[in-house]
């Protein structure tokens, strides 16, 4: 992975993160879950790619997007 990943856990990088379209990856348990630009975002759920992922259980990532299409199922 991309050594200058950085996790986005205020509001103000998940405002940055919608204004600049930039891609996050969503991990879960330590698994990815997800990935996709943020679409919105609450105080209990961030919409990533068009799927709501909890704030609570999920990590958010700042990264390059992947090179191929990924859907997640």
């Amino acid at each position: 992975m991309n050594m200058n990943m950085r996790t986005l856990q205020h509001d103000v990088e998940l405002d940055n993160a919608v204004y600049f379209g930039s891609y996050v990856l969503v991990l879960t348990d330590g698994k990815v879950t997800g990935g996709g630009r943020v679409n919105a975002y609450d105080e209990n759920e961030v919409v990533v790619g068009g799927r709501k992922h909890s704030r609570r259980i999920s990590t958010f990532v700042l990264t390059s997007p992947p090179q191929i299409q990924i859907d997640f199922i």
